[in-house]
């Protein structure tokens, strides 16, 4: 198995963060466990100070920027993982659909994601930049949508002048990097 590569805690540095479901199984294709992970992705920011900069819920993976105020991203993980996997067990058990439910149950309790984390420091506003279009457009490189304004579960509205809607959660935008 391939080396993760994790960045080093450290306060005031953005962290762009990959986060796989297990076994590559794509429970996100389901709008209501989407809205929860991203719901619980902004009240852990909230609740415990960090800047959410960008975000994208894959089928089967997450991307986003973060910068918890106290700088430790494992932290903030630790705590946001099991929240999700939680929360989307127990909407699982009102799942009708025999074969997802199964599986939800199957994987014990807290394993609905793969062992650790992609994470890297981002240190430059090129590489943040960079970051935020690869999350934005990852949805169109997978050929979900044809253009990233059109995949409702990332933060690509946010960033785009001429959106009329509001991306799914609120982030706290990077004006220099709005999208033209």
């Amino acid at each position: 198995m391939a080396q993760r590569l994790n960045s080093a805690d450290a306060a005031g540095v953005l962290h762009f963060v990959t986060l796989n479901i297990r076994e590559r199984k794509r429970p996100f294709v389901r709008p209501e466990y989407s809205r929860l992970a991203l719901q619980e992705l902004r009240f852990e920011c909230d609740r415990h100070p960090a800047l959410l900069v960008a975000y994208v819920v894959m089928p089967d993976h997450l991307h986003f920027i973060i910068s918890p105020q106290d700088g430790r991203v494992s932290r903030f993980l630790a705590r946001y993982k099991p929240a999700v996997t939680t929360k989307i067990d127990a909407l699982a058990l009102q799942n009708t659909r025999e074969a997802e439910r199964a599986w939800l149950n199957r994987k014990g309790r807290r394993e609905l994601w793969q062992d650790g984390k992609y994470s890297l420091a981002l240190h430059s506003r090129k590489w943040i930049a960079q970051k935020i279009d690869y999350i934005h457009t990852n949805p169109v490189r997978a050929g979900l949508v044809e253009h990233a304004r059109d995949y409702k579960w990332s933060s690509f509205r946010a960033y785009d002048g001429e959106s009329e809607t509001s991306p799914p959660v609120p982030v706290d935008c990077w004006m220099d990097f709005r999208v033209e």
